[in-house]
């Protein structure tokens, strides 16, 4: 939850989509820890399966994240944009370790409102970066990937609670199997 305010420009919905999966996720552990508990072996089965299933479905995510940055490129290049600060711009350059000396002049090219950053390094002056894949500009790349996280992180959410839900319902044997070994070790017909 702690990086939430920053990932993929900390949009409303991309806290939104972390959010509703630590809570889901967090909800899910805790069923399963009290079913254990409970001694519902069948029971802890279904909440950890939904838990890892709605865990993973980040590794979803980036591979729709990636699939859907390709489709938009290709379908309506340069006709989604993000905004950003200056101050984030420059961040990025720096820590791509870009040769920053011979970027800034075309950076400001691209963006003269970032030309007078003042004391406060840009963080109040606001500028709208295009979304692309171009690989010469990271800041069109990091304002793709921030277009599309919070789509891409609810639709992986989906399929992984569908998903889990359908598994279950496919397996419901295995369940009743697990919930008999339970009913039997607590008779202690079961070692």
């Amino acid at each position: 939850m702690i990086a939430t305010r920053r990932s993929f420009g900390g949009t409303i919905t991309a806290q939104t989509s972390f959010g509703t999966l630590v809570i889901i996720s967090s909800f899910s552990m805790f069923k399963a820890w009290m079913a254990i508990r409970a001694g519902r072996v069948d029971r802890h089965r279904v909440w950890m399966l939904r838990a890892w299933c709605h865990i993973c479905s980040v590794l979803t995510l980036r591979i729709l994240m990636a699939v859907f940055s390709f489709a938009i490129v290709q379908v309506s290049p340069d006709r989604y944009k993000t905004v950003s600060t200056c101050a984030e711009i420059l961040h990025t350059y720096e820590t791509l370790s870009c040769n920053f000396t011979r970027s800034l002049p075309r950076l400001l090219a691209r963006y003269p409102s970032c030309a007078e950053l003042g004391e406060k390094g840009g963080r109040e002056v606001f500028v709208a970066v295009n979304a692309s894949l171009n690989i010469m500009r990271p800041e069109e790349i990091f304002s793709m990937l921030s277009l599309v996280y919070g789509v891409c992180a609810f639709l992986g959410l989906v399929i992984h609670v569908l998903g889990v839900e359908i598994y279950l319902e496919w397996s419901r044997g295995e369940g009743e199997r697990l919930k008999e070994v339970a009913k039997n070790r607590e008779r202690g017909l079961e070692k």
